[in-house]
């Protein structure tokens, strides 16, 4: 199935029009993951976000205990929206204990996009702080 289709079936760019969307699927990159890869790790840089397509994945903390899950994110759910937002770095490890497939939102492609054209931005930003 089509980028395109795929995010037009997820809720969180219901409010994209047509063509933003379309615009929108161009810039996205298709990732396979390999299960026990880390997707993200705390501190490191990067502003790319990610919407996970197939699987998912473990949000994760360091603890003198062991790795503490902070939550599981699954399919149609993006994850890095507050890096690709604020440039910080990440705020914590992203594990996938399974494969997984993602779709990347490379901020070096997207942004430029986001701010020739307010409406496409507008409809980003919502669906990133949704």
């Amino acid at each position: 199935m089509a980028i395109i289709d795929r995010l037009a079936r997820n809720e969180l760019f219901a409010h994209f029009t047509a063509a933003n969307l379309a615009r929108l699927a161009d810039l996205l990159v298709e990732q396979n993951v390999a299960g026990g890869s880390y997707i993200l790790r705390k501190g490191e840089s990067g502003t790319d976000a990610f919407l996970i397509d197939k699987g998912g994945v473990r949000i994760q903390a360091s603890t003198p205990y062991g790795q503490y899950a902070l939550a599981i994110v699954a399919h149609g759910e993006l994850i890095g929206e507050a890096s690709f937002v604020d440039s910080r770095p990440r705020s914590s490890d992203v594990w996938a204990p399974n494969g997984c497939e993602l779709l990347v939102f490379p901020s070096a492609a997207i942004m430029p996009v986001a701010d020739a054209d307010p409406l496409f931005a507008t409809a980003l930003y919502w669906t990133l702080w949704k």
